[in-house]
């Protein structure tokens, strides 16, 4: 190519090759310094020091973003031609991108890439180059290339990086001694993963990082409650909801609830709102860390069901679309993006007639909802259309951003059968893993069943139905935990290992989840109350180790190795399983201490949630969950047994008067509450277990190549999830 064409900014670019390096070496030659460097093999202080905190540095002219750690700092006498430039404190490691318009430059990429580092390799002394590698960076192709030779007679290692947008050809060029460039990898490799090019123009709708300013919807949630004007009668309503979304330069994620008075939002609410924001991303294939997110309330509101509408909303800000005033749906939104079930349908589509709507979209499968009121199935898809609504099953987020905005969103391309076939090597060791954790379940199972059937033994009449309840309830969740290892014995035999150890990890969870509920049932049985107390306390730390899983996410999905993607689909399937979990597991303790309020004698507590309506129960006043075993025992005592356990402390009101029905009510409410939330607490526990052992599991593989992506694919089918939020 005759380089005389070139316009005369693209010639300053590429004769800036010799400046970059008289830049570098007179930063890196300092005292006691240079000399060092060239002979020294051991790592730096920054490879040793490093940092997983990022900072945003955005390119003067607002075309490209890098993130970069955080001790980094800005250098932009590296280069007059670069539009951003930093290095690392000890001045050892530095980076740079250069921006050139395709208007001045007609060549492809892969020109672009040959004629700037031969250019460079030419002010170079015995320059080697490998040859160039086609990769792929957050959906994008780019091309990356290693630069090896001396200058001012310092042996430097160049990584460039070659990325395009619409507009524009950009150099990312990573540098260091020769000495020191297996320590400065990492670094280099991680600021290439995180960069972001492109700059919205006025009036052009762009996502993620590619658009200014903020946007804001408003939408209608629907719900169905307790009439103000009369506690006894269920009514379907609205709840007004802002959604409003802003580039985050932040580099963390960042997902807000406004609400309008202290504790108005409900911890499932605030669940969904990290949900919709995830799922949003994930469609649009941009990472949560580049969009402030923040869901606006009005009134108080708690419950999942408002998911589906949260995330289409988001994804019509983020894609440049507004969403339709006259419209609505209900249905919760799960980790992969579909619909979810919910209930009172039948009620909130009066609700939603009632704010004047005229459009009603709810979950597929969902057409024959229980209207609260009777308990009576009722057909929504002509109910709605009674109320003269237009109504819309929806299957997905997909179905939902159509239904909303009127427009379609692209669904991404299916992997062949091919693509998701894993290598030899991975095959490997995904058996072997599957294999330890069938070996995990086979040394489980026995223990769990031999303790379920010895707690069939007789106790008191009132305690011994009540115990025959609860192991019906559980029968039926082990034998659906027999019946996934039978699933996942049939997947091994057929070579299916990424879908056996799936199976048998979940297997593995929730047989260890109800051996410790069994525990906890055998406790509460015998009236072990401060047992069953400090159970559930102990249980507690799940939500502490919940969210230290969470911290660990936005680290772990931002390594490109094949571990840090296992890390990541680990962590996000863990997570968002995991943290529903402990939430509920929350709200069944806070129902406990509710019941167990203090009370004024002789008034009976009543409650509003949903539970309490369908199983309304009059309960006596008491103070303390320590006069439970006093109750269980009066009522035990005339059939000649007894529970173990403490007599009823002094000071604690005399109950004598309260019926014994109505005392074992009680105490099977505040059990249950307690023992729904052990349960939750210890199934969210050992799902964290499992996430941290499969994600030891690959680190020692190396950086992520687009054939290793299938291997990944076969591993798990939220793979596509985690790479989107990586």
């Amino acid at each position: 190519m005759d380089f005389r064409f070139f316009s005369s900014r693209y010639f300053r670019g590429a004769m800036a090759w010799a400046i970059t390096g008289i830049a570098w070496c007179s930063l890196a030659a300092l005292p006691g310094n240079c000399p060092a460097q060239t002979a020294n093999n051991s790592p730096s202080p920054a490879s040793e020091n490093r940092t997983v905190d990022q900072r945003l540095v955005q390119a003067k002219d607002g075309s490209c973003q890098i993130f970069v750690p955080k001790p980094w700092q800005d250098a932009p006498d590296l280069n007059s031609e670069a539009v951003i430039g930093v290095k690392d404190p000890t001045q050892r490691e530095f980076a740079m991108v250069i921006a050139d318009s395709k208007t001045q430059y007609t060549g492809s990429l892969s020109d672009y890439a040959h004629d700037t580092i031969t250019r460079m390799a030419g002010k170079l002394t015995d320059p080697q180059m490998d040859a160039p590698d086609t990769i792929t960076i957050n959906g994008q192709s780019a091309i990356r290339q290693t630069l090896r030779g001396a200058y001012a007679h310092l042996k430097i290692v160049y990584v460039i990086t070659y990325f395009e947008s619409e507009t524009t050809l950009y150099q990312l060029i990573c540098w260091s001694l020769e000495s020191l460039a297996d320590s400065a990898k990492a670094d280099f490799e991680n600021i290439a993963q995180l960069f972001r090019a492109g700059k919205e123009q006025p009036g052009k709708a762009g996502v993620g990082a590619n658009f200014a300013g903020r946007r804001e919807a408003n939408v209608n949630a629907v719900a169905f409650g307790n009439d103000p004007q009369d506690r006894s009668k269920l009514i379907g309503m609205t709840s007004p909801v802002t959604v409003r979304v802003e580039p985050n330069t932040t580099g963390n994620p960042s997902v807000g609830i406004s609400e309008e008075f202290v504790s108005s939002v409900g911890d499932q609410w605030r669940s969904s709102a990290w949900l919709a924001a995830f799922n949003a991303c994930q469609a649009l294939n941009i990472p949560v860390t580049d969009v402030e997110v923040l869901f606006q309330t009005q009134g108080s509101i708690d419950g999942p069901s408002a998911g589906m509408l949260m995330t289409s909303a988001l994804l019509a800000l983020l894609h440049g679309d507004t969403p339709r005033a006259d419209t609505t749906m209900t249905g919760t939104i799960n980790p992969d993006g579909t619909a979810g079930p919910v209930g009172g349908i039948p009620l909130k589509i009066e609700g939603a007639k009632e704010k004047g709507l005229k459009r009603f979209g709810f979950p597929i499968g969902g057409r024959m909802s229980v209207d609260p009121r009777t308990n009576l199935l009722v057909d929504v898809m002509e109910k709605a259309q009674e109320q003269g609504l237009e109504v819309r099953e929806i299957r997905d987020i997909y179905d939902a951003y159509n239904f909303l905005t009127g427009k379609s969103l692209n669904r991404p391309e299916p992997l062949s059968e091919e693509d998701l076939e894993p290598s030899a090597e991975m095959r490997k060791r995904l058996s072997a893993k599957t294999l330890d954790w069938k070996a995990r379940f086979q040394a489980t199972l026995p223990g769990v069943l031999r303790k379920f059937e010895g707690m069939a033994h007789e106790g008191p009449a009132p305690v011994a139905e009540y115990k025959k309840k609860v192991l019906m309830l559980v029968q039926p969740q082990l034998q659906n935990v027999v019946n996934e290892s039978k699933s996942a014995d049939l997947h091994e035999q057929n070579g299916l290992f990424a879908l056996a150890l799936s199976e048998y990890c979940e297997a593995v969870c929730s047989l260890r989840a109800y051996d410790q509920f069994l525990d906890f049932v055998e406790a509460a049985f015998n009236g072990d109350v401060e047992g069953m107390k400090a159970m559930v306390k102990s249980a507690e730390n799940s939500v502490d180790r919940i969210e230290a899983l969470g911290d660990e996410m936005s680290v772990n999905a931002r390594k490109n190795t094949v571990g840090g993607k296992i890390s990541a689909i680990a962590a996000l399937e863990a997570f968002a399983l995991g943290r529903s979990l402990a939430l509920l597991g929350l709200e069944h303790v806070r129902n406990a201490e509710k019941l167990l309020q203090p009370q004024p004698n002789g008034q009976v507590k009543q409650s509003d949630s949903s539970a309490d309506l369908e199983n309304s129960l009059a309960t006596p006043s008491q103070s303390s969950l320590s006069s439970l075993p006093s109750l269980a025992q009066n009522e035990a005592a005339p059939r000649g047994r007894r529970y173990r356990g403490r007599t009823t402390d002094p000071g604690q009101p005399n109950a004598a008067n309260v019926p014994p029905a109505a005392k074992l009510a009680l105490a099977a409410k505040v059990v249950n509450d307690l023992g729904y939330a052990f349960l939750f607490f210890a199934g969210a526990d050992n799902l964290v277990d499992a996430a941290r052992d499969l994600t030891d599991f690959g680190q020692e593989e190396g950086p992520v190549t687009d054939s290793k992506k299938a291997d990944l694919s076969g591993l798990s089918r939220a793979y596509a999830a985690a790479a989107t939020a990586a």
